[in-house]
């Protein structure tokens, strides 16, 4: 919890002119009163102070998708990047994108729902629900492509690792969250579902 100067200032003067029953705390700036920072008023937050390391479920394919879940895909950060893997294959060397956000290179959200992770399945019978959606509109995205086997028709096969540093996830209503650095490495891209 920070305060400000001019909270503690303006706390003070309440104390000052009797106003002792004021609770000069500032509150977790969500407006809803509940200190649990999310804005919804319910006094849980809707995501665990450990909620990154809950993530370790990956699906990644294509050129390139890294979606990353908890086991109950209740949560997740699903990544969508620039057709790294093809480019590597081509060059026939490591490629190495890092992206300031916000990056037309980049689509890049923190999802709340019931199976969130649905990207590298091309039938999908029950799509499940997203509840909260934060998109990423800040920090450094860095994807690292290797590319690995044979390049064919259907796939452009290849290891990436994603870095996340200083993101900034925001919605509309919600508390925004803020990844100082994550890492999701070498897995498998490149392989086209269908």
């Amino acid at each position: 919890m920070r305060f400000s100067a001019f909270s503690l200032i303006l706390a003070l003067g309440f104390v000052a002119l009797g106003c002792s029953d004021v609770d000069p705390t500032p509150g977790d700036g969500d407006g809803d009163g509940d200190g649990d920072g999310d804005g919804d008023g319910d006094g849980d937050p809707i995501l665990p102070l450990d909620f990154l390391d809950t993530l370790t479920k990956v699906r990644s394919c294509g050129d390139v998708y890294i979606g990353v879940s908890n086991d109950d895909e209740t949560m997740g950060i699903l990544f969508n990047g620039a057709p790294l893997a093809a480019t590597a294959h081509e060059l026939g060397e490591t490629q190495v994108r890092e992206s300031t956000l916000p990056s037309a290179d980049v689509a890049l959200r923190l999802l709340i729902g019931s199976k969130v992770d649905m990207g590298c399945n091309d039938v999908v019978e029950d799509p499940g629900v997203v509840a909260y959606e934060w998109t990423a509109v800040s920090g450094t995205v860095t994807l690292t492509v290797v590319p690995t086997g044979q390049a064919e028709p259907w796939q452009v096969p290849a290891d990436a690792t994603l870095v996340l540093t200083d993101v900034t996830f925001e919605s509309e209503g919600l508390e925004p969250v803020v990844v100082d650095s994550w890492t999701v490495a070498d897995v498998f891209v490149g392989w086209f579902p269908g």
